[in-house]
């Protein structure tokens, strides 16, 4: 059987505003529709507020990044395999090679986006 696949989803105010909670929702019941093994880990943003909600997917140890996502988006990324980083009109590929973060040295805030936000 097939390992969970972790797909990382703000849950901070700015990605909240942005719908990120209806995101995780929707991504969680077509997961579950299609007996898809997922796991949603709630993190913080990057800070690239016009990517929110930014939704992440690990494969092999990096994260694959897509966003803006909207509940109307989930099903053609999951008919695109983005679970397995499959092409897509969203994706943005690495997120640590998207533009904005590449070119940053974080001192402060370097476990921004990084840091599970679940608090069950």
């Amino acid at each position: 059987m097939k390992e969970s696949t972790n797909i990382f989803i703000p849950r901070d105010t700015a990605a909240l505003s942005m719908g990120s909670d209806e995101v995780a929702i929707k991504i969680k019941e077509t997961a579950e529709k299609s007996n898809i093994s997922i796991s949603i880990i709630r993190n913080g943003t990057w800070g690239m507020s016009w990517l929110e909600p930014l939704v992440e997917i690990e494969i092999k140890g990096e994260r694959i990044a897509y966003g803006p996502v909207t509940t109307a988006d989930v099903e053609s990324l999951f008919n695109a395999d983005f679970l397995n980083g499959g092409s897509h009109s969203l994706k943005l590929g690495k997120t640590t090679e998207i533009p904005f973060l590449k070119n940053q040295q974080r001192w402060t805030f370097r476990k921004c986006g990084l840091i599970n936000h679940d608090i069950r």
